[in-house]
């Protein structure tokens, strides 16, 4: 039987389980050795979703697959010099 398709979205953060699953998976990234190998403090946890909810070039992803989420990516909106012109990090 195939996988059902992967869907990618943004994240709500008014969304209490969007939240609960984007930390979830930010915190399980920075326990990791690539992402430093520390737990995130309470205190962050507690304001990010504030923070990036206000922040007017964040873009927050969510990947799910049978509803379930698997992956996220965490971009700012910035501005090449380079090529003159918006691009999202």
């Amino acid at each position: 039987m195939p996988e059902s398709p992967l869907v990618v979205r943004r994240v709500d953060f008014a969304d209490p389980h969007d939240t609960r699953d984007y930390l979830h998976l930010l915190d399980a990234y920075a326990r990791d050795p690539m992402g430093g190998g520390a737990a995130l403090s309470d205190t962050v946890l507690e304001r990010l979703p504030r923070d990036l909810r206000r922040h007017p070039g964040a873009y927050c992803l969510m990947a799910e697959q049978d509803g379930e989420a698997v992956g996220f990516a965490t971009c700012f909106l910035g501005y090449s010099t380079f090529l003159a012109r918006p691009l999202l990090n």
